[in-house]
């Protein structure tokens, strides 16, 4: 069996490619921002009063809704 062979396949030369030159960009100067001082904070002393809890007193079982 004879070697098969591919037929030679001509290529066209492609078009040269022109790109533009792109214009030059300008990014303008940003104005300085200056934050202004912050207020001191003072947080008064917060003073938490003691809570009594009185004791709840024992059911007896046999008091209980059956």
């Amino acid at each position: 069996m004879p070697d098969a062979t591919e037929p030679d396949v001509p290529v066209p030369d492609l078009p040269d490619v022109t790109v533009p030159d792109l214009p030059d960009i300008t990014v303008p100067d940003l104005p300085d921002i200056t934050v202004p001082d912050l207020p001191d904070i003072t947080v008064p002393d917060v003073t938490i009063p003691d809570v009594t809890v009185p004791a709840i007193p024992p059911v007896p079982l046999a008091d209980l809704p059956s």
